[in-house]
């Protein structure tokens, strides 16, 4: 068993939904950046995360729990 904090999975998702509640928190703060950022955004963040939740998903095959064994 792998420690949770190894799992590749949970930091993908962990970054992936940081970025989701930190982005209008940064567009807000940064104007500049509405230009290039598009107006679509979330759904291509959702999609990565989607996307990126099946790669990753057939690349383990090792469980996680809360110590190595």
């Amino acid at each position: 068993m792998k420690a949770f904090w190894k799992s590749m999975t949970i930091w993908f998702n962990s970054v992936a939904g940081g970025l989701v509640v930190l982005l209008p928190d940064l567009m807000a703060q940064l104007p500049m950046l509405k230009e290039y950022v598009p107006t679509d955004i979330y759904r291509w963040l959702f999609m990565a995360v989607i996307v990126g939740n099946i790669l990753i998903r057939a690349r383990t095959s090792t469980a996680i729990g809360l110590k190595d064994a």
